[in-house]
């Protein structure tokens, strides 16, 4: 396995690529295949997930959009009456199609042990960032939005993504236990999300520098080392949390 993604040695002299250009967002992913028969509403919509992740949305165009779903513009216009809204509804399909596959919580109860969902959590984060079906077309909208904000994103972050990031800040509080702080809490979480989000970025410039495609191991040593890690991260916060309450309730404290 490659470990280094930023290793470029084998780049010819001279060879450059700007991270956030549609050089860096271009998967090499193939076209959908999209059922002529399927209701056009759903056409436009998948159609719309390729080439927003293709191009970014200041440089994708009805047009495009409306040719690989083979349907007129005007049909854009019928069901979603401009291209923001388009670009907001795509996002919410493009995400429902990754949940789908990959959810969040694993398809565990809420009554499962804490460990078990974050488990989950962090395979269903990761796992989106390799797949080249319609299932990866959220991180790589994700990413456009990272390098090149719309400020279309608030409205998905408030509706869906706030509603996750909540729930996963409560399954931290459960491990850490209930002693920690609101602080320990969200060291924890940036640094999990963190590890969960770096294939993405650190995957997508090798695959473009080197032609480099993590194999199905690659992307398991991965989510493995990341579990294991995060696991192992959250057990020293707890010795600092029990450390910390020792010496708050030291009479001498």
């Amino acid at each position: 396995m490659q470990l280094d993604p930023y290793n470029t040695d084998s780049l010819k002299e001279g060879s450059s690529i700007k991270i956030f250009s549609p050089e860096f967002a271009k998967a090499n992913r193939p076209e959908p295949e999209i059922d002529p028969e399927s209701p056009t509403r759903d056409r436009l919509l998948l159609a719309a997930c390729h080439v927003f992740s293709k191009n970014g949305y200041h440089d994708s165009t009805i047009s495009e959009i409306s040719k690989l779903a083979k349907a007129n513009i005007a049909a854009v216009n019928y069901h979603f009456g401009d291209k923001q809204n388009l670009y907001l509804q795509t996002i919410k399909y493009a995400f429902k199609i990754t949940t789908d596959k990959y959810d969040p919580n694993g398809n565990l109860p809420e009554t499962a042990p804490a460990r078990d969902r974050l488990t989950a959590r962090i395979t269903a984060l990761i796992r989106p960032s390799f797949d080249l079906g319609p299932a990866g077309y959220t991180k790589e909208l994700f990413a456009w939005e990272m390098g090149v904000p719309t400020g279309l994103f608030d409205q998905f972050v408030k509706e869906v993504l706030e509603p996750l990031k909540n729930q996963f800040h409560a399954m931290l509080r459960e491990l850490l236990g209930p002693d920690c702080t609101q602080d320990d809490v969200h060291l924890c979480g940036f640094s999990i999300i963190s590890q969960c989000h770096s294939p993405l970025l650190r995957m997508h410039v090798r695959k473009i520098l080197l032609k480099y495609r993590p194999s199905v191991a690659d992307v398991n040593f991965i989510i493995e080392h990341v579990i294991d890690f995060s696991l192992a991260g959250i057990e020293s916060r707890k010795r600092i949390i029990a450390k910390r309450k020792q010496t708050n309730d030291s009479p001498d404290s």
